[in-house]
């Protein structure tokens, strides 16, 4: 029969590090494929048409883009309401942002953040050394902050409101429920994980909790104590031999 092992936070932190990255893999990937699709066409909107133009400007007039910013919190516009005699229909308010996976995690809270954070909400998204594109050098223009960028954009005519309001509709929320959709399939379990790795106190324990532990999360194996394990007993004395001073005898 397998030895119990007591878990400390280190273990823990481990175990929990190396189940998220392999629990999520596959849909991290998933997920930012369909972030960098949508990022070449979110560039082309703005930026596509003017590329020939901007190119044959110097230098002092066109910069590369290396952020654009994207919604954050978008709400689509309001459309005409159908009214029915002695009847309002709600209007659809729902706010949608880009989230993507984090690619770590932490089992316990750290520097006051939430711990088994699972998506991050994207404000702007990078661009790509290997990806050419250029905007203009206008002080007006941040591209990493969208009240700036968006108004901008219409104001100088790059793009009208309605065709950005078009495309967010058409590609920026569905791409949003699409993300959300994968991120909800494997949050709830990876938080569930985080829940039952906290309570345990040792490797029965948690087998007791988790008896299908083993198939998802490997557990450590007592091997000439745990205090071994997290530390290399042998150099530290050999160290301490090189730096601790001999006591004096008498």
């Amino acid at each position: 029969m397998t030895k119990s092992v007591t878990l400390n936070k280190d273990m823990k932190e481990g175990m929990m590090h190396t189940f998220y990255l392999k629990a999520t893999e596959a849909h991290r990937l998933a997920i930012q494929e369909k972030i960098e699709a949508f990022r070449d066409e979110w560039l082309d909107l703005f930026f596509g048409p003017y590329q020939k133009t901007l190119l044959s400007l110097p230098e002092p007039f066109r910069r590369s883009v290396t952020k654009v910013a994207i919604p954050r919190g978008y709400v689509p516009p309001k459309a005409p309401k159908k009214r029915t005699k002695g009847k309002i229909e709600p209007t659809d308010r729902t706010t949608y942002s880009l989230n993507a996976m984090c690619e770590h995690i932490r089992l316990f809270p750290e520097h006051w953040r939430p711990a088994l954070q699972v998506r991050r909400e994207l404000d702007y998204l990078s661009v790509p050394e290997d990806i050419e594109i250029y905007g203009p050098t206008w002080e007006d223009w941040t591209y990493h902050t969208w009240d700036r960028f968006s108004v901008a954009a219409v104001k100088d005519k790059v793009v009208t409101k309605a065709a950005l309001n078009k495309f967010c509709k058409d590609r920026f929320v569905p791409l949003c429920q699409e993300i959300d959709g994968i991120i909800d399939e494997v949050e709830e379990a990876v938080q569930g994980v985080g829940v039952i790795l906290k309570a345990a106190r040792t490797t029965k324990s948690l087998r007791d909790q988790w008896p299908e532990v083993d198939n998802y999360v490997e557990l450590p194996v007592e091997s000439k104590g745990s205090i071994a394990r997290l530390v290399d007993i042998h150099h530290v004395n050999e160290v301490l031999a090189k730096t601790w001073p001999a006591e004096e005898t008498a």
